[in-house]
């Protein structure tokens, strides 16, 4: 009698096998998930450390893959008016840079259309005002300068005076100033742009001029400031630490169909003291290119 009464009762909840089966299952779940997780943060720092130095991720990206939510804010600790959320970016470097201080200020004032009280009808006096500023790019524009030399003549005798021509020309009898030539150098080398777009961009303001013609301003310039190359060169090779790189490019044929190889091999050094062997654009030191096309 007892033995059948003991069979009859149920199992307790430990020893159900269906309870335990679930509740494996969701532990397995439970254990996948974290297990995706964290290959997932593994791979995001082998690429942090491994990859490119321009697809490396900032240290706030880790965050996201925390999956550790956040507290909730006490609603009565809240500040309705925002000024902390807008104060705490501040802090963190962000917001607008403000403009220069050397650069013109061209002001517009804005009167109202009375200075009378309405009132007493008397003048009022000014206590104040607002200031807003913009950033205006002023768009490039071509001018031609020009060099006169009168002449002078003497009635009686027919003696004749006159200045002697100038001595500016970067160029002979060439067309440009020194300051279109820099212009022209700067934004192939400088701003990365080929010589083919400079004369299109230079169409647009008017003034028509050949990329061979362009090609022969750069040409003049590395003509002029060779001297200034060879010397920093040689200089240079006088250092006792030199930083050497080797880089390939692929340079167009003018007049011709397809591309060459170039190379650039540029020097630098880095010689002040306890210093390690290390060299950055902008530290001070010497630095030289050389440009092979092959």
């Amino acid at each position: 009698m007892d033995d059948a009464q003991h069979d009859s009762e149920p199992a307790p909840p430990e020893d159900d096998p269906l309870q335990r089966i679930a509740a494996l299952e969701r532990r397995v779940a439970v254990l996948t998930r974290e297990n995706e997780r964290l290959e997932t943060f593994l791979a995001v720092l082998r690429h942090r450390i491994f990859g490119r130095s321009s697809e490396k991720m900032s240290p706030d990206q880790l965050s996201l893959l925390d999956t550790a939510a956040p507290a909730p804010a006490d609603p009565g600790e809240a500040d309705p008016s925002g000024e902390g959320t807008i104060r705490q970016r501040r802090r963190g470097g962000g917001g607008r840079r403000p403009l220069p201080d050397t650069l013109p200020r061209v002001t517009r004032e804005i009167l109202p259309a009375s200075t009378q009280c309405p009132c007493c009808s008397r003048e009022m006096a000014r206590i104040g005002q607002d200031e807003s500023k913009q950033l205006h790019l002023v768009p490039a524009h071509a001018e031609v300068h020009v060099t006169v030399r009168p002449k002078f003549a003497c009635r009686a005798c027919g003696e004749l005076a006159q200045a002697p021509a100038p001595d500016d020309r970067p160029i002979d009898r060439g067309l440009p100033t020194a300051g279109t030539i820099a212009q022209v150098v700067i934004a192939k080398y400088l701003n990365h742009m080929p010589l083919h777009r400079q004369a299109a961009h230079y169409a647009r303001l008017g003034v028509l001029l050949a990329t061979t013609t362009l090609y022969g301003w750069v040409e003049a310039a590395a003509r002029d400031l060779a001297p200034v190359a060879d010397r920093l060169l040689e200089l240079l090779l006088q250092r006792t630490k030199i930083h050497a790189d080797d880089t390939p490019v692929t340079v167009l044929n003018p007049g011709r169909s397809g591309t060459h190889d170039g190379r650039f091999w540029v020097y630098a050094d880095d010689t002040r003291p306890n210093r390690r062997s290390r060299c950055s654009a902008s530290r001070p030191g010497a630095l030289a290119s050389i440009r092979a096309s092959t």
